[in-house]
């Protein structure tokens, strides 16, 4: 290839070669893997945003589940919200295991064993190496980790009223553990709960010179079936 040997006169060029060579070689598949691989990513978002847990009358979204954790202290109702999330991987499972199928077929058409190895190749990364970059990650973070997860979950045994050892992941705020664990201190709803935020982004932009009020007319921003609430798509075409 170009990047190797001679055929290139300084070392800034044939890296600059190889990184557009790595950049494109997982465009190189034939198209119909390509197209394959696209449906079922297309499929498994769908399952994603759409997903939607019957509780009590309501139907939540995941944005809604995490909510609602804010605001439910009974043990029984958290396992229950915790436990009716996690549906969700029940549902995306089947897509998922299709979508690895194509992927690592596709990988084997580029010569390589799996899609895992070809991922690794394109971003430069030896095995060996990034287990043991994690290893030592995990070995001088731990103490650290360790001490905040204890402070967290003194602070949740608090608002519970429970021993820490109590604790179980529906306990935390997040149903994957994602942001802080921690209990709400403020709650933001008594300043913003009944305040239209479209309203407030409107005017904060409008105070800086900015006229948004097109953006917002042919923007979807009230829920509906099927549409993840926290997602957004932006039409990068002049036409629309």
């Amino acid at each position: 290839t170009y990047d190797e040997g001679g055929l290139t006169e300084t070392e800034t060029t044939r890296r600059q070669l190889r990184l557009l060579r790595l950049a494109y070689a997982s465009c190189q598949l034939p198209k119909s893997a390509l197209e394959r691989l696209g449906e079922e990513e297309d499929e498994l978002n769908r399952t994603i945003d759409g997903f939607r847990l019957s509780w009590n009358g309501e139907e939540l979204s995941l944005d809604d589940i995490n909510d609602w954790y804010y605001a439910v202290s009974d043990n029984d109702d958290r396992y229950a919200l915790w436990e009716g999330a996690n549906i969700l991987a029940e549902r995306a499972g089947p897509s998922i295991l299709r979508l690895v199928g194509i992927r690592n077929r596709a990988a084997r058409e580029l010569d390589y064993p799996d899609y895992y190895r070809l991922s690794l190749d394109l971003q430069e990364l030896s095995e060996p190496r990034l287990f043991l970059t994690i290893e030592e990650l995990v070995r001088k973070t731990m103490p650290a980790w360790q001490e905040l997860k204890d402070e967290m979950d003194e602070e949740l045994s608090d608002y519970f009223g429970r021993d820490p050892t109590f604790l179980r992941p529906c306990h935390y705020t997040d149903t994957f553990f994602d942001p802080d664990g921690s209990p709400p201190i403020i709650d933001v709803d008594a300043f913003y709960g009944r305040k239209d935020p479209t309203k407030i982004a409107a005017a904060f932009f409008e105070g800086i010179g900015l006229d948004v009020s097109d953006i917002i007319r042919r923007s979807d921003l009230a829920p509906r079936e099927g549409k993840d609430p926290s997602s957004r798509c932006i039409h990068m075409a002049r036409t629309g």
